[in-house]
């Protein structure tokens, strides 16, 4: 089982855990032992006159920076171990409900004109989104918002996506090292803004120093060395010395505003680099059979590793501003600035027109492997077979809904093609979930991912939904108004001729139940076509009626409950023909609104 597997990994990655926590303790407390005998030593030949201590001193000196990039090196695995049991404990969070905790789920991609997206729970609070990203970039998590919230893409770009996450899906041990990766990015400080300025300055070079500006450079810091080591010779005076290392700092001052311009994008994207190159070479060393993860493999390996590891060091000197103490040293010493600023400027130059497609090759990734969730913790998935067909068309065999728990959800069939099906059912028998169920797995389908069904088999089609539907005073429009401009959008849609589907909970709630029956009748004869498929659920048995009307090609679905004393009990599959029973009456009693007349039993 699955969910076994990764319990196992994680217990592994927990001792790993433990034993980095011994060894960076160790490594800590062997550092501060250097550090006390480099004083011993440096106070003995100093104050005891014990030239012979000079030595030891300088061997320790070099022991504790040694220890120094151990105590890193350990710290950046225990940083890497820690994400690698967040992500696996996030999967095993994915075979219940402890997802819903997750930080990340896309209310900031709900989009008014699609409100699909909040109809299907595709973006927001316990939402689609939310339960697969692992996107650790602003660009992947927007490219993976983009994927689910757009329509059918061409069935070229669809099936390119399908193979990627497919292969995806096979590269477990893959997989799981790029997640870790992503999680580690997601704890980065950049976002979408600040990644977006950082790329559209980098391909800015600007014009390189010129000569004066390069001999200035590096012939007034190398005058300034000769100067001060003539000074602690005793050959001049210490002023001369002095008075150049204040003129390299009065410099460096005089052009900060610029410098810091020039150095600005590195400043919010600089921590997430050490990952991007980590990344980086996790891709150029795997080998892709699918068109896309190998197309974007190809452009990563053309020299993406070396340029972020160069960009990184670059980085690293730009972060020593953020050291008052060491800044002006290095400033006196070496204009600082002015050499990060030139580096940056060439680094630009050579690699600054490439930096875009290695990110968005990143982003494209992180949406694939956001993607194959459903087959990490699913047993009953498949990648759906998109048929080539102008006409709407939806089979799927055990489909289950992708944000239930798999053990609770309840597996169902269905034939669809074009025309209308109504369903009928009681309360809470499953009629809006079963709508909702089709609706998600589609996202899915268009998506490139794998589906929550036995099989699945598909035609493109635009999706519509209304079934959170609310008024808004604001705009003085009613629920019933609201939905009418959504049963309307449907209705001038189908005027295209492209094959569509209309997903409508609960048609026209909104108004009396003449008016319903009326208005719902002419929806469904408008939407009547060879190229659109409309579901249709319902309380207003009349409706069923349509099934016999030789001009609407309708058929009647339904759910149904049975009752065990007081309780009432869902079986949650979808059959044919219309619902024979209600339980509004049964459940106003259960909760004491209705009370029976003496000698009169209602069922519901």
């Amino acid at each position: 089982m699955k969910q076994e597997a990764y319990a196992a990994q994680l217990k592994a990655e927990q001792e790993r855990g433990r034993l980095l926590a011994r060894r960076y303790n160790q490594v800590s407390a062997l550092r501060l032992v250097c550090f006390l005998l480099v004083l011993f030593c440096l106070c003995l030949a100093w104050f005891g006159g014990q030239a012979w201590g000079y030595a030891p001193a300088a061997a320790l000196a070099a022991a504790f920076l040694g220890l120094m990039a151990c105590h890193r090196r350990v710290a950046l695995k225990q940083a890497y171990c820690a994400a690698r049991r967040q992500v696996l404990q996030g999967l095993l969070a994915c075979f219940d409900s402890s997802w819903h905790g997750f930080s990340e789920d896309g209310t900031a991609f709900l989009n008014e004109k699609a409100p699909r997206l909040e109809d299907l729970d595709v973006f927001g609070p316990r939402s689609l989104y939310q339960y697969l990203c692992a996107a650790g970039t602003p660009m992947g998590k927007r490219l993976l918002a983009e994927w689910l919230s757009s329509d059918p893409p061409e069935a070229d770009e669809l099936r390119a996506r399908q193979k990627a996450v497919e292969e995806l899906v096979e590269k477990a041990g893959f997989s799981l090292e790029l997640r870790t990766l992503l999680h580690l990015l997601r704890n980065g400080n950049a976002d979408l803004a600040a990644q977006e300025d950082f790329l559209q300055k980098a391909v800015q070079p600007g014009p390189p120093p010129s000569a004066a500006s390069r001999v200035l450079m590096w012939g007034l810091p190398a005058l300034t060395w000769v100067l001060l080591g003539l000074s602690l010779a005793g050959l001049i005076p210490a002023l001369v010395s002095a008075a150049f290392l204040l003129l390299q700092l009065g410099l460096t001052l005089f052009s900060y505003t610029r410098h810091t311009g020039a150095l600005s994008p590195l400043f919010s994207i600089e921590r997430d680099l050490t990952e991007y190159e980590a990344l980086f070479v996790l891709l150029e060393k795997t080998e892709f059979h699918s068109a896309l993860l190998a197309g974007h493999r190809a452009h990563i390996a053309a020299g993406a590793a070396g340029g972020l590891k160069k960009l990184r060091t670059i980085g690293a000197a730009v972060r020593l501003r953020h050291n008052p103490v060491a800044y002006a040293v290095a400033a006196s010493l070496l204009l600082w600035d002015h050499h990060c600023a030139a580096a940056f400027a060439r680094w630009k130059q050579t690699y600054g027109a490439s930096l875009r497609g290695w990110f968005e090759a990143v982003a494209c990734l992180e949406a694939c492997v956001s993607l194959q969730l459903p087959a990490l913790v699913r047993e009953n998935v498949c990648f759906p077979e998109i048929v080539d067909t102008d006409e709407p068309l939806f089979r799927a065999e055990g489909m289950r809904h992708p944000l239930l728990a798999e053990t609770d959800a309840v597996p169902n069939d269905a034939g669809l093609a074009h025309g209308t099906v109504i369903i009928t059912g009681s309360n809470m028998s499953g009629k809006t979930t079963f709508l909702r169920t089709i609706g998600l797995n589609m996202v899915l389908a268009y998506a490139g991912a794998p589906v929550c069904a036995a099989g699945l088999a598909l035609s493109r089609m635009k999706l519509f939904t209304s079934m959170r539907v609310e008024d808004d005073v604001s705009r003085g429009i009613s629920t019933f108004y609201a939905e009418l401009l959504r049963i309307r959008a449907m209705v001038a849609y189908q005027k295209e001729r492209k094959p569509m589907m209309a997903l409508i909970d609960e048609i026209f709630k909104g108004t009396n139940s003449a008016d319903r029956i009326v208005g719902a009748t002419a929806a469904v004869k408008r939407l009547s076509s060879a190229w659109c498929l409309t579901l249709v659920s319902t309380h207003d048995f009349e409706l069923c009626a349509l099934e016999s009307d030789p001009v609407i090609r309708a058929r009647n679905f339904h759910f149904e409950e049975s009752y065990q004393g007081d309780r009432i009990c869902f079986d949650y599959r979808i059959k044919d023909g219309r619902c024979r029973t209600a339980n509004a009456r049964h459940l106003l009693r259960l909760v004491g609104i209705l009370q029976d007349q003496p000698g009169q039993e209602g069922t519901g």
